[in-house]
């Protein structure tokens, strides 16, 4: 229903003010196209965040029409207003909006949209979107990804991303060497987590010919990874047009823009083949790619419209790292394999920092320590470009058949602190990971630890600000913690026993490094405005079934940096009762006709912050 359609373009709206076609534009872009949707939402609805989304949408239709008035179908741009005025006038006045500023920061978070199989991450940098192609149509089995800066949301602000069907995944043809072409149609099979700040993703997209693996990272205020490994199913040629992002580009709407790489700066709209590791756009959105330097290609293009001419779409500059041109391939063959980190807000010496510090965790540490990750998993560490020793750790299972990695991790810092068990000896950690096929996980590292007297530690990380020690053996040990982290005001350790917690001042440390002894179960809190945890929890109806006795079983997932405090399950508005435990699982009894549910999480911070999922309507009839 309406209200249904409003939540989506709530969730896809872009700094710009116009709500993302999340598998890629149809038609020309940046048009008002949320307008009537955000305009339904201020009026009827007096949703004072939709009203913010209604301005920025208004100001991008303003600049569209204006930069493009003679073309035909801009009729349709002008009846958006007229119909918007009515409803103002007949169903308002509207709800006082929000500043955009304040919409942006209520609708962050990340959402899981199982019908379009797409997730996205709204954060105080980015938008982030990765979709595994739609359950319906010819959009199945066709990812896409997006990620767009918030450039600190200035106001009208020039649409920067073209939303490019091939987008990060990028244009694939096969050959094969005998016979007819694999017609078989592409499906897509994922796993996917999502917490309140971040989401992960793996999985395959397969046809007769080619499976393309994926994995996506989208670290909480940070940058996003992307892995891509295409597996050869018979002989044949292959060609790829490389890894894009495209830039939107329209006379009258968008000026000109510099892309800078290793060989020094362009205007992006010149036709460029490259060698690099990096590549920036102004100072808002550049790519660090893991390993060696690749092929970058700079070309324009016109956006994707099947109805108009070339000159009469939209324009885009497409920037491709390491395209790949006919190759023979043979089966099994792995012609593919390509990691990049992609940063948002980020001016181009950082993002060339941050190629260079890009790894993997099987690459040999500084004492010769380090374990080789098992065939088909991928793994990348990515260093902050802002916070010196912060550090974004993803790692996926994309086609091993070893579920199990036996790693020895460490950095100049000390041994990494994150949410699995490690064993920490001197400064290194041993992790034992476990993920089945098409797992994945992440982890954003900001405390590190190094033993200095004693055998060990076992340590884990249980919530963003709070982490678990616990000594080896019956002696005490003695740590050096050092924090990478931005926005600690104080560390608070808590130990077992009447024994009163003890406070470290974090502005009286003259570094980031402080020592505590441990000789009991402890565990160390971070105080600070930054881990003020005001971002809901992720929440989403994984499952409904209708039995034919008229029973309804609803199954709900919900996940939050500061843990779930309860979720609460609803029919048509009425609540169907409350739990506080996972599994998140309820059996309803409904009457003949059709009922809508939705699930309401609340995490266990202080605000006891809350977010409802999307509505699933389903239909009970008599046996």
């Amino acid at each position: 229903g309406f209200d249904g359609v409003l939540e989506w373009i709530k969730s896809t709206c872009l700094p710009e003010g116009e709500p993302a076609s999340v598998h890629g534009m149809e038609y020309d872009a940046y048009y008002g196209a949320g307008l009537l949707g955000y305009c339904y939402g201020a009026t009827i609805r007096q949703d004072p965040v939709a009203a913010a989304l209604e301005e920025q949408a208004a100001r991008q239709l303003v600049r569209h029409t204006r930069a493009i008035r003679l073309y035909d179908y801009h009729r349709n741009s002008w009846a958006k207003a007229a119909a918007a005025w009515l409803m103002h006038k007949y169903a308002g006045p509207r709800i006082k909006p929000v500043s955009f500023a304040e919409a942006w920061q209520a609708l962050c978070g990340t959402y899981h949209y199982r019908w379009q199989q797409n997730l996205i991450h709204r954060d105080a940098s980015k938008w982030a979107s990765f979709t595994w192609g739609s359950l319906s149509g010819d959009k199945a089995g066709r990812p896409t990804a997006f990620v767009v800066p918030t450039r600190n949301l200035a106001p009208a602000m020039e649409p920067l991303v073209y939303l490019h069907t091939q987008s990060l995944v990028g244009e694939t043809r096969f050959t094969p060497a005998e016979g007819e072409a694999k017609t078989s149609p592409a499906e897509s099979i994922y796993r996917c987590v999502c917490t309140d700040v971040e989401y992960h993703t793996a999985g395959c997209v397969s046809d007769g010919a080619l499976d393309r693996h994926y994995a996506f990272w989208s670290f909480p205020n940070g940058p996003c990874a992307m892995a891509t490994v295409f597996r050869a199913k018979c002989a044949g040629r292959l060609s790829w047009s490389g890894q894009p992002i495209y830039f939107y580009v329209r006379p009258g709407i968008t000026q000109s823009r510099t892309l800078t790489g290793k060989q020094g700066a362009q205007l992006l709209e010149e036709t460029a083949v490259r060698k690099s590791s990096w590549w920036c756009v102004d100072d808002k959105l550049g790519v660090a790619v893991l390993g060696s330097e690749r092929t970058i290609k700079v070309d324009r293009t016109p956006g994707f419209n099947w109805a108009r001419t070339d000159t009469y779409r939209d324009k885009c500059d497409g920037v491709y790292v390491g395209p790949v041109d006919a190759v023979e391939v043979a089966p099994g063959n792995v012609p593919v394999d390509q990691t990049v980190a992609i940063l948002t807000g980020t001016a181009p010496d950082r993002v060339a920092d941050v190629a260079k510090g890009l790894r993997t965790l099987d690459q040999p540490l500084a004492d010769g320590s380090g374990l080789p990750l098992p065939e088909g998993w991928r793994c990348v560490v990515v260093t902050d470009p802002a916070q010196s020793g912060k550090r974004y750790l993803g790692v996926a299972n994309l086609f091993g058949e070893q579920t199990h990695a036996h790693l020895s991790v460490g950095f100049d810092e000390g041994a990494p602190l994150g949410a699995y068990d490690a064993t920490i000896l001197r400064n290194t950690a041993a992790v034992t990971l476990s993920l089945a096929n098409a797992d994945s996980c992440a982890e954003t590292i900001e405390l590190y630890a190094t033993v200095l007297v004693g055998k060990g530690i076992r340590a884990r990380k249980l919530t963003h600000n709070r982490y678990r020690f616990c000594p080896l053996g019956q002696h005490p040990v003695r740590l050096r913690l050092t924090y990478t982290g931005a926005g600690a005001e104080a560390f608070i350790i808590h130990t077992t026993g009447n024994v009163p917690a003890s406070r470290i001042v974090a502005s009286a440390l003259d570094d980031s490094s402080f020592g505590i002894e441990v000789n009991a179960p402890t565990v160390l809190e971070i105080a600070g405005e930054a881990y003020d945890d005001r971002t809901g929890p992720a929440v989403e109806i994984t499952g409904i079934e209708v039995l034919v006795n008229r029973q309804v079983i609803v199954e709900v997932t919900a996940a939050d940096q500061s843990g779930i405090d309860a979720v609460e399950l609803f029919c048509d508005g009425q609540s169907l009762g409350r739990s506080a435990l996972a599994p998140y699982r309820w059996t309803h009894r409904a009457t003949d006709g059709a009922h809508t549910y939705h699930a309401v999480a609340v995490d266990a911070s202080g605000h006891a912050n809350e977010r409802a999922s999307f509505r699933q309507t389903v239909t009970v009839a008599a046996p």
